[in-house]
């Protein structure tokens, strides 16, 4: 035996002896900030004009420029080997539709913890705190990487954040997410023998190859490049309030496709929502988008996008008299992004100075009542920085 012989052995065991090296530790913060303008018309559901600041029918003179912070949220990632978290504080919407900057309401977002552990071609995620479950990409997918400024309808439909435990599965050609968290109203009360849990799960498909889905993404921004996706997702839940029991499910499909400058997504998502001793209401949105991103010779990128939307909040109610941000959604006023039943236009372009991290969007909205003379005519100018 030669002396290189004798010594390859001795330095494998060495190496095998000695303790593995420490994780490092990683922390980072996170800054995401929205700044928009709105300019908004429009009419209530009998036809009386409706202004920024109005929550009603009646026709109040408002501001002509509504300015306000859409995001503002400051938080930190932290890694550790094979354990991360988040938190993040926010204070979105601040000085929306005649809001007071002292009318702020600062809360923690999310406050997540995460361990991760892969195989040879399978990685598996664990996590629990305060986070969006991984369900509803309106809702889930942050909006630094959304198409156009404006939510979609569709994030209203069952989206949950709250407190509970997840899992994902993440593999080439197929993803899997599990979640089982507090209820959306009560959170989770165990005074109420009924009230229940949020239990979602979605399951995202892409072939192998040169279309396989990179990262998912509403725009990626003119980038080179082929990803394609099929999403199935289902939701239930069963909520408690007093002596009132009402059950929700949801269920949604969504193709995602990127071909180099394109990113197109088309959604569909129905909720049914179940009273105790009441009535079962059905609601559907479909919405169909798409952008095309033009890089310049500058670097910067710029994406004219297009939006369509399908909103009907009662299927049984053919002929719904409706306002811009219906009562269903929340108050009816210009607080929320979009409109009631009926059909909605998004017409845009975003201009990427540094990526997502730097992005100036604009927006015009046009909304239609099902019924009635409700309609709002919206155009909107933001600026973005996400760090």
């Amino acid at each position: 035996m030669t002396i290189r012989h004798a010594i390859a052995p001795a330095l494998l065991a060495l190496a095998a002896a000695m303790p593995a090296a420490e994780p490092e530790l990683k922390i980072s913060p996170t800054l995401v900030i929205q700044t928009r303008a709105d300019i908004n018309s429009g009419k209530s559901a009998g036809g009386a004009d409706l202004t920024p600041g109005t929550e009603g029918a009646a026709a109040v003179e408002g501001d002509t420029v509504d300015f306000y912070l859409r995001r503002a949220r400051l938080g930190a990632k932290v890694s550790y080997g094979a354990l991360a978290g988040q938190m993040t504080v926010s204070a979105d919407n601040l000085a929306r539709d005649g809001g007071k900057i002292g009318d702020a309401n600062v809360k923690i977002y999310d406050a997540v913890s995460k361990y991760t552990f892969k195989g040879e071609s399978v990685s598996h995620e664990i996590r629990g705190g305060l986070y969006q479950a991984v369900f509803n990409p309106s809702a889930y997918s942050s909006s630094g990487w959304h198409l156009l400024p404006a939510s979609a309808a569709t994030e209203n439909l069952a989206a949950n954040r709250s407190v509970g435990v997840g899992y994902s599965l993440d593999s080439e050609m197929v993803d899997l997410s599990v979640d089982a968290q507090n209820t959306r109203t009560d959170g989770n009360n165990q005074t109420d023998e009924g009230d229940g849990l949020w239990i979602s799960g979605r399951l995202t498909l892409s072939p192998a190859g040169e279309w396989n889905l990179s990262s998912w993404r509403e725009s990626y921004a003119g980038a080179a490049g082929k990803d394609v996706a099929v999403g199935l997702e289902f939701a239930t839940e069963s909520d408690e309030t007093g002596a009132v029991t009402t059950d929700t499910t949801s269920y949604g499909i969504d193709v995602l496709v990127h071909l180099d400058g394109l990113s197109a997504l088309v959604e569909y998502r129905a909720q049914t929502v179940d009273v105790e001793a009441g009535a079962e209401t059905d609601s559907t949105v479909l919405r169909v988008q798409a952008g095309y991103g033009f890089t310049l010779g500058n670097g910067t990128v710029i994406e004219p996008a297009a939006r369509f939307q399908l909103i009907d909040l009662n299927t049984d109610d053919d002929e719904e008299p409706a306002e811009f941000s219906d009562a269903t959604f929340g108050t009816p006023s210009f607080a929320r992004d979009f409109g009631g039943s009926g059909t909605e236009i998004d017409l845009g372009a975003n201009w990427y100075i540094s990526g997502n991290k730097n992005k100036v969007s604009a927006l015009v909205t046009l909304w239609d009542a099902e019924d009635g003379e409700g309609e709002a005519t919206i155009i909107r100018v933001q600026h973005q920085i996400v760090f």
